[in-house]
């Protein structure tokens, strides 16, 4: 594989990995000889590449002499061409010789490398075998191993020495001197391919390089490790009886001998890199297998072969030194591929592609054969171009026939492609300016175009790249020309029947006019003319409409009638009608307005009133009539002011009905509208009265209401003031009174939330009830209620968190003391909750640190395990998780240990070397162990003894071997010796036995080569000759496979070669054979394809000879069964050759005779002509020449009868004249060939065509009844007709298209005549029937246009009768509407003046309801309303009406938001933003309800903001704690007498600064009276209250002030207390009083004081040890407990109370001890702690000994409980009992409680069943006796271990002091000759005893 783009390391690199062993190969080692000639013969060695690092090289050009050698010869074992592209297995062989300077070497590697010429691949294809003699150089491994050998031999020469060992090993050892001084080594090994590398060098070619240094490396180590390693035995071996030789051999085994094997047989290091680099190479060979493929370029391919140092490997190497061989290269595929692709040429003349193929015949390499055929591709090329350039210069259909011609000139002329393609460029670009000319003038020739249409086409085409663009550009210029015109008579059209003045007859013939017109031009002249009687026709009508005009007078109808003559536009006109109209109507309605504005003053008609009387003014046409109407309206007003005054006064709520029906009375004596409404003024202010007595005592019920604020009395009192009626202000009273009830809620709401220890359950409990509450005395019972609840509330927290505090177990007793005083000083439940979270939170601490201490002392868990429940415990969030974790890590450790001995028994048992016994041994050494440590070192122990049970098995096996000699079995015995482990016996036993089986395998393999046929007698030689080198049984198979491998290829390259040589198969059958023979497995599937392909060959022969005697036509059907018999018979290819040419010879001669004979029968040519062609025959060469001569007389045959059908033709021709049918006759006559004849009947055909399109032309023209369109349109088909029959289809088609359109016209008649609708049924079949009997359509125009007429007439009538029927118009409107119909021209123009007049009839309605509506808007001005009913009464139509009333509704809109801003904007309670938020409601309002809802909205925000602010101040004023009652009444009233927001915060601040003022007076007054405080102290904390801006200041102040005080106070009481220390020294009293005197805080001086009482403590405990130490009469043990006493002691008081009862026991006399009882020993183990005294206690005492972390451990006395620090996880007992307790993981517990006690609980894991005791009995008890191991303590570890026997122990006491063992031996006395002494003190001993007890149960 090409690895060259790969980057390479420098060569120092290289070395640096090379010499560091990183880089190993797959070598082996036949045979190893040192200098002296002694063999040692070696199996393979494999080498593993442990590691492996490919360092890639590139090549440079730097000039090194770098070769190794003076000698390099390089060989190869091809023997045939090499094919091309195709991998080919090449051996390449270099031998050296000529061992250069080592120096040359330098610091790189030996390589050897082989470079083939650019354009060739080569890969390395198998193992490449090396052999090396090494000649000299390890001096410097060898040099120290000789020098310390001869030393060696040196000390052993004496006569004792020899004589004890024996003269042979001084010889043998002196022999291995020699030979190691020689040095000399002769290897074979071999590289693994993967290690070859190939690179490229910058010209192109390869090199492929192997490096040679791995393989020797690894050879020279271990064949030198094995001759080091036996001269080490056998030194080791040496041994003299009574002699230490050691001192002479050691320098060699140690000092040399091992360190080198060890430095040699690791394959790596600096030892291995020495040998390497200094060992001198003689005669070298290396056989590189490789696979080469030459590309052909170069043939015979030069392979240089070289062995250098790697840094050399360049283009210098190989141009100079180096050696080469040659390899021939197969050109036969290549010439066979490039005559292919010569024949593909089809371009090419035959004489053209025969001379190519001679040429690459004679080519001698693949760059000269494709260098060949690219030329004769390109000649191809150019042909093919040519052709292609002629045929598209062809096809350019603008050229002429001469420059067509030029142009095919020109490309016959050009020499290149690209020439051929500029010859074609051009002509196209030629065709493209010709087809542009062309284009120019079809636009140019356009009618209906403008200048600018035709100049943007002509634009166009000059920019078009193709003809065809210019094609489709030409096509839509003459589209839109045609557009242009259709489009004009389109717009014309529509423009004349938008005409409204002209008659239907007009705008038809105007129309017709226009259809008619040929260009644009004529169609404008059209509409100017239509135009101008439109204007003529209205003029006409405009005048009748002013004379209609009845308002007017003569001179102003006369002046308006001028106007109309001289107006230019029919727009004009109708405006000009419209003013006259308009002056008519005005002189009316100036007389309606005066009359509206009266009915508008008329206050007490009602709106349809008013409407009513406007609607007759608007119907009044005189102004008398518009009198009378305001009239009648004012007498009907006074009537209607009575009445609403008898309503109005009945209404009046609080006046009662007497006085009501007294001023009803008086109304029927008024005699105006003023005394109407004198007389309701009355009645009013009597009403009024009633109302303002009901007001005065509603006022004082609302004063009384207590819990109302004043701003809601203040409320309820206006709404009293504005209520309208005596019923209103109950109601309001009413409301007063449930709102004092509410604002008593809101209280007690806001009282029960404030109760803190109430939850929201039980303060929503006491809250529902409130809305019940219907008194005010009601609610306050209820907030007296949950006052109560709040106060029981907070006792029964304070019990529950009480109690959870007792069940806080790790808590200490104090904390537990705090915690619970701190409860009881709690005043909220959250207080006493926090208390209780703090002290959970701590009791969850300590736990954890509990648990950190016991999980660190199981020690069968890995630290990370420790970690891991450490971390459980430590993360744990309860006391529960703690322990768990605990019991987990407990669990673990049993378990790991569970598994370390499962495992270790899984292993041992797969030790199938072990014995039963042995097995059986190591299980139960695994099941005794008891730390993973020991299941770890049983298995390593039971791995060693299971491989040396191996070793012994594999060493009979290997000797019972039958065809390994001596030697060899040795060998595999001394393997099997050395192996460290079980795998590598058995190898060693596998490797001895294929061993055994090689040599029958070779000579199988030598015959079986022998009788492979296609190998070449020095390829058997070869191939035997690897089988007799090879090393094992797969190099045996191997060499077979190689050899079978050659001799298929062998076989299968022959028969490729013959089956290439068939010429009359197939490509496919060939390739498919070769395919076949490539896939063949052996050689006789090769010989049969070969068989097979030679019978194909012949079967192919005989079938294309039987093929081509078939396709012989001359031949008779015997001849071809003759000859196809012959070629069935035939035996060889050879033979159906030759039958073949007989066959064809024939074949002629028969055609021959047949031409004649159909020559001779031919009846148009004369016997001359006749003879000329049968003389043709006589020369021809082949059937195809002769066909064609008989073709030419055909030919010439047929011309005749050819000509006698064209003149038939001619005469065929109906619209030829007879002088044009002569002329071409004649012309068919003079034609000499049938082309000739052909184009005269073409011409004469193009004549006929033209003449017959003449003559549509004219027949078309005279069809009446088409339009010029249609008549153009068919002229236009026959004139496009390409013959004689669509001519005359499209004058057919003209033909129906004429009747056709006079039928859809008569059927449009018909349907029009139907459709007016006001003709009689008699009229419409009269017409219909004029229609039917009509000729042409103009006649069919005619009668409808009659019809129409007559319907117009009767639509009048009808019009006429309408009118007359409308009931409110009078008689001039109606009058004015008939004369409008009398001049209408259309049936709807009738319909729409009668839907104007009934339209008319309708619009006085509307009026009337649309002033009545703007009356009723209440935001309208009056003169806004006056100026909207007056448009009303202006509007002409519907719309206008109610556009007036929308308008008149927008702006009452628009008032109505304007009055809203400005009510708003006076709020000035409102914030600007809700000012805002309410103005734009109110704008953005849609209607004047929702106006007025946001002003109502402001108004009631306002009221809201200046009620909340009040009572937010109040509340604000009532905090302020520090104003006195009148100060706050005071402010208060301030508060409620504002009206404005504004002014409520100015008083609030006043209060606040009064309130600020009067709290710092308070405060300097609390200050005076602080009874500790200096006066400087004071007068500062003074000062602070003088800058205080705040009250909360000012009271921080006043309570620093407080601290300090107390702080003063606390000061001097703790130096009275220090004073009160007795056991103080004086330097410890100064120093805690300078503390105190410096403490900042009163807890800084409990801490010290504390502190203080601690000392004292500790030094009183000093004191009572020295002093009980000093009562001589005490025995050791007695001391030693009323030490411990001491040490024990809470308080002084309790320590001098053990001295005194220590000095009491001193003055007893203690009894003497008898003989020493037996000893018990304290542990199996000598454990260094750090305090471990000697000290005794009496019997069944006990003794507490603190551990290091100051806990209290090991209390242990008879009959007291152990303690916790032997006790497991959950156990617990329940009742008296001396069993042990047991987990429920069944795991005893050791928690022993003897009658009476109780086991401890739920403790932390602990150790095993460690203390059997109750009763003083140890004797049953395990070792060690195991307590705590407290860690360590001022960096000693305490171990406390104890043991009980009943009478006296020994114990530590917890402190590190000098190191002591812990192995001691305890002398117990017999107790019993002391019972009299004891008798002595029992009262005293037992009075303390009961004293402990009543302290231990406290």
């Amino acid at each position: 594989m090409n690895k060259a783009d790969k980057a390479l390391g420098t060569s120092e690199q290289r070395k640096r990995m090379y010499k560091s062993k990183k880089m190993w190969v797959i070598a082996g080692i036949s045979c190893l000889t040192l200098g002296g000639g002694v063999a040692l013969d070696f199996t393979d060695i494999s080498v593993d590449r442990n590691g492996v690092h490919l360092v890639q090289r590139t090549a440079d050009a730097a000039v090194v002499d770098g070769q190794l050698f003076t000698n390099v010869e390089t060989t190869s074992n091809a023997t045939e061409s090499l094919p091309v592209g195709q991998p080919t297995n090449v051996d390449f062989t270099m031998d050296a010789s000529g061992a250069a300077d080592v120096s040359v070497l330098g610091d790189t590697s030996r390589e050897v490398a082989l470079q083939v010429p650019a354009g060739t691949d080569i890969e390395a294809a198998g193992p490449i075998q090396v052999h090396v003699e090494v000649i000299g150089g390890l001096g410097t491994v060898l040099d120290p191993v000789v020098d310390a050998l001869e030393l060696v031999l040196t000390g052993l020469d004496t006569t004792i020495i020899k004589a004890a060992i024996g003269s042979e090993v001084i010889d043998n050892l002196n022999k291995t001197l020699d030979n190691l001084k020689n040095g000399a080594v002769t290897a074979d090994y071999t590289v693994d391919p993967s290690e070859a590398t190939v690179e490229t060098l910058p010209d192109g070619s390869q090199y492929l390089s192997v490096d040679l240094d791995g393989g020797l490396g690894t050879a020279l180590s271990q064949t030198l490790t094995k001759t080091l390693t036996d001269l080490l035995n056998t030194v080791k071996s040496i041994s003299v009886l009574g002699v230490d030789i050691s001192s002479i051999t050691s320098p060699l085994i140690d000092g040399v001998l091992t360190p080198t094997i060890t430095s040699l047989s690791s394959g790596t290091g600096n030892t291995v890199n020495q040998l390497v680099d200094a060992a001198v190479l003689g005669s070298t060979t290396v056989t590189v297998p490789t696979t080469i493929t030459p590309d052909g370029s170069t043939s015979p391919v030069e392979v240089k072969g070289a062995i250098a140092s790697s840094d050399a490997i360049n283009l210098d190497l190989f141009a100079g030194v180096a050696s080469s061989t040659d390899v021939l290269v197969d050109l036969t595929t290549a010439k066979a591929n490039a005559n292919a692709q010569i024949d593909a040429l089809t371009a090419l003349t035959d004489a053209e592609r025969a001379d190519y193929k001679s040429q690459v015949e004679a080519a001698t390499s693949t760059d000269e054969i494709d260098g060949i055929v690219t030329t004769a591709q390109s000649a191809n090329e150019l042909a093919q171009a040519k052709l292609d350039a002629n045929t598209a210069i062809d096809a350019l259909t603008y050229l002429s026939d001469d420059e067509k011609a030029a142009y095919k000139q020109q490309v016959a002329s050009a020499t290149t492609v690209e020439d051929t393609n500029n010859v074609v460029t051009v002509a196209t670009a030629q065709n493209l300016a010709n087809a542009k000319t062309w284009g120019t003038g079809e636009v140019t020739g356009l009618t209906n175009l403008d200048d600018t249409s035709k100049q943007s086409f002509t634009t166009q085409i000059q920019g078009a790249t193709t003809t065809e663009q210019v094609e489709q550009i030409v096509a839509a210029a003459q589209t839109d020309d045609a557009t242009a015109l259709a489009d004009a008579r389109t717009t014309a059209t529509t423009a004349i029947d938008g005409m409204a003045y002209l008659s239907t007859a007009e705008k038809n013939d105007y129309k017709a006019k226009v259809a008619s017109a040929t260009d644009v031009a004529g169609v404008n002249v059209v509409v100017s003319d239509a135009t101008d009687q439109n204007l003529a026709n209205a003029q006409s009508w405009a005048n009748d409409e002013i004379t209609k005009l009845v308002n007017l007078d003569a001179d102003a109808k006369q002046g308006y009638a001028n106007q109309v003559s001289t107006a230019t536009t029919v727009a004009q006109v109708e405006q000009i009608v419209a003013d006259a109209k308009a002056t008519d109507a005005a002189l009316v309605a100036a007389e309606r307005t005066k009359a509206n504005a009266t009915i508008d003053a008329l206050t007490y008609l009602s709106t349809e009133e008013v409407a009513g009387y406007k609607q007759d003014i608007e119907n009044a046409r005189t102004v008398t009539g518009v009198d009378d109407v305001v009239t009648q309206a004012t007498a009907m007003n006074f009537e209607n002011a009575k009445d609403q005054a008898t309503t109005a006064i009945n209404a009046l709520p609080n006046l009662a009905s007497d006085n009501q029906a007294m001023f009803i009375d008086k109304l029927a004596d008024a005699k105006t509208v003023a005394d109407v409404e004198q007389i309701i003024a009355d009645a009013n202010a009597a009403d009024l009265a009633v109302l303002a007595d009901a007001q005065d005592e509603a006022k004082a019920t609302v004063d009384a209401l207590t819990y109302l604020s004043s701003d809601e009395k203040t409320d309820f009192e206006n709404q009293i003031a504005n209520a309208k009626t005596v019923t209103d202000v109950a109601t309001i009273v009413a409301q007063a009174k449930n709102a004092d009830v509410a604002d008593a809620q809101v209280w007690a709401t806001n009282g029960i939330s404030a109760l803190n220890n109430l939850d929201t359950d039980a303060q929503q409990s006491f809250i529902s009830k409130l809305p019940d509450a219907e008194t005010v005395t009601t609610v306050e019972q209820i907030v007296a209620d949950a006052k109560a609840a709040d106060e029981s509330a907070l006792q029964d927290a304070q019990a529950e968190a009480t109690a959870t505090i007792k069940e806080l177990t790790y808590l200490s007793d104090t904390d537990k003391s705090t915690a619970t005083q701190t409860i009881d000083d709690a005043i909220t439940i959250a207080d006493v909750d926090k208390i209780v979270a703090d002290a959970t939170a701590n009791n969850l601490t300590n736990a954890k640190a509990s648990a950190t201490n016991e999980i660190g002392k199981l020690a069968n868990l890995s630290e990370g395990d420790q970690t891991t429940y450490t971390e459980q415990a430590n993360k744990a969030t309860d006391v529960a998780t703690v322990e768990k974790a605990v019991a987990d890590a407990k669990g673990a450790a049993e378990l790991a240990l569970a598994e370390a001995q499962k495992a270790a028994d899984t292993t041992i048992a797969d030790l199938t070397y072990l014995s039963a016994d042995e097995l059986t041994d190591f299980e139960q050494q695994v099941t005794d162990a008891t730390t993973i440590a020991d299941v770890t070192q049983i298995v390593t122990e039971a791995t060693n003894q299971n491989l040396t049970n191996a070793k012994e098995s594999g060493a009979d096996e290997i000797d019972g071997l039958k065809n390994l000699d001596d030697s060899q079995k040795k060998t595999f015995v001394e393997q099997v010796t050395n192996a460290d482990a079980t795998d590598a016996v058995e190898q060693i036993v596998a490797d001895a036995k294929v061993a055994d089986e090689l040599a029958g395998q070779k000579a199988d393999a030598q015959a079986e080569i022998d009788a492979m046929t296609y190998l070449s007698d020095d390829e058997k030689s070869t191939y035997k000759n690897q089988v007799a080198e090879s090393t094992d049984a797969t190099g045996v198979n191997k060499a077979v496979d190689e050899a079978d491998a050659t001799n298929l290829a062998n076989a299968q390259d022959s028969a490729t070669t013959e089956i290439g040589n068939l010429a009359n198969l197939s490509d496919s059958e060939r390739t498919d054979y070769a395919n076949q023979v490539t896939q063949a497995d052996d050689v006789a599937a090769v010989e049969q394809i070969l068989a097979d392909a030679q019978a194909t060959d012949l079967k192919n022969a005989q079938a294309l000879a039987e093929t081509a005697i078939d396709d012989m036509a001359y031949l008779s059907t015997n001849e071809k069964s003759e000859f196809k018999q012959a070629v069935a018979d035939a035996k060889d290819v050879e033979v159906v050759t030759q039958t073949v040419t007989d066959a064809t010879t024939q074949n002629l001669a028969n055609a021959k005779e047949s031409a004649t004979t159909e020559i001779s029968d031919l009846q148009n040519l004369s016997d001359n002509q006749k003879q000329t062609f049968i003389d043709q025959l006589t020369n021809a060469m082949t059937t195809d020449a002769v066909e064609q001569i008989v073709a030419d007389a055909k030919a010439a045959d047929e011309l005749a009868a050819q000509k006698a059908d064209a003149q038939a033709d001619i005469d065929d021709m109906t619209y030829l004249s007879d002088d044009e049918k002569v002329d071409y006759r004649q012309q068919i006559s003079d034609a000499t060939d049938a082309t000739g004849v052909n184009a005269v009947v073409d011409e004469a055909t193009d004549t006929n065509l033209a003449n017959a399109k003449e003559s549509a032309t004219t027949e078309i023209g005279n069809l009446v009844n088409l339009f010029e369109t249609d008549q153009s349109t068919y002229t236009g088909q026959a004139n496009q007709a390409t013959d004689v029959a669509t001519v005359e289809q499209a004058v057919t088609n003209a033909k129906n298209a004429d009747e056709a359109a006079l039928t859809e016209a008569q059927k449009d008649a018909d349907t029009t005549i139907a459709d007016l609708t006001y003709l009689s049924a008699d009229e419409k079949d009269d017409a219909q029937q004029q229609v039917a009997d009509a000729m042409t359509i103009a006649d069919v125009e005619q009668s409808v246009s009659e019809a129409t007429d007559q319907n117009l007439a009767n639509a009048m009538d009808w019009a006429n009768g309408e009118i007359a029927g409308l009931a409110n118009l009078d008689a001039d409107m109606k009058q004015s509407f008939d004369n409008q119909v009398s001049v209408a021209e259309t049936t709807s123009a009738i319909e729409q003046i009668v839907a104007d007049a009934q339209a008319a009839d309708k619009l006085a309605d509307q009026k009337s309801d649309g002033q009545v509506e703007i009356d009723n808007m209440t935001y309208l001005t009056d003169d806004e309303k006056s100026a909207y009913n007056q448009q009303i009464s202006d509007a002409t139509d519907i719309a206008g009406v109610n556009a007036i009333v929308d308008d008149a509704t927008g702006q009452n809109l628009a008032n109505a938001k304007e009055v809203a801003t400005t009510e708003i904007s006076n709020l000035a309670n409102l914030s600007e933003t809700d000012q805002t938020t309410y103005t734009d409601q109110a704008n953005q309002a849609t209607d004047v309800t929702t106006v007025e809802q946001a002003v109502t909205d402001a108004k009631q925000a306002a009221d809201s903001m200046l009620a909340e602010a009040k009572k937010d101040a109040t509340a604000t004023i009532d905090n302020l704690s520090y104003l006195s009652s009148d100060e706050q009444t005071d402010f208060k009233q301030q508060i409620a007498n504002t009206e404005n927001v504004a002014d409520i915060a100015p008083i609030v601040t006043d209060a606040t600064n009064q309130n600020l003022a009067n709290a710092k007076t308070d405060a300097v007054a609390d200050i005076d009276d602080l009874q500790h405080l200096t006066d400087d102290k004071k007068q500062s904390f003074v000062d602070q209250i003088s800058n205080a801006d705040t009250v909360a200041a000012v009271e921080q102040i006043v309570a620093d002030a407080k601290l300090a005080d107390e702080l003063a106070l606390q000061q001097a009481e703790a130096e009275t207390q220090i004073d009160e220390m007795a056991y103080l020294s004086d330097d410890e009293e100064a120093s805690y009083k300078d503390r105190v005197a410096n403490a900042t805080t009163s807890d800084e001086v409990t801490t010290i004081i504390d502190a203080a009482e601690a000392t004292n403590l500790a030094n009183a405990k000093e004191w009572a040890h020295d002093e009980i130490s000093d009562l001589t009469n005490l025995s050791a043990s007695l001391a030693s407990s009323f030490s411990s006493e001491a040490s024990d002691s809470d308080t002084v008081a309790e320590v001098e109370e053990v001295v005194d009862e220590a000095t009491a026991a001193n003055e007893q006399p203690e009894p003497e001890q008898t003989a020493e009882s037996d000893s018990v020993p304290t542990s199996n183990a000598s454990t260094t702690t750090g305090s471990q005294k000697d000290e005794t206690v009496v019997a069944d005492a006990a003794k507490n000994v603190a551990t290091n972390n100051e806990s209290t451990n090991n209390v242990v006395a008879a009959s007291l409980p152990l303690s916790n620090a032997q006790a497991a996880t959950v156990g617990t007992a329940t009742e008296s009992t001396d069993t042990p307790i047991w987990n429920d993981n069944s795991l005893q517990n050791n928690v022993i409680t003897p009658a009476g006690e109780t086991a401890t609980s739920s403790l932390p894991n602990a150790v095993g069943d460690q203390m059997i005791s109750s009763n003083g009995d140890a004797s049953g008890a395990s070792n060690p006796y195991v307590a705590t191991n407290g860690g360590s303590h001022q960096g000693q570890a305490i171990d406390d271990r104890i043991v009980y026997n009943g009478s006296s122990k020994e114990v530590t006491d917890g402190r590190a002091n000098p190191q002591e063992t812990d192995e001691q031996t305890e002398k117990v006395a017999d107790v019993r000759p002391y019972l009299v002494g004891i008798f002595a003190f029992c009262a005293m001993f037992l009075a303390w005893i009961m004293r402990r007890k009543d302290k231990k149960d406290q």
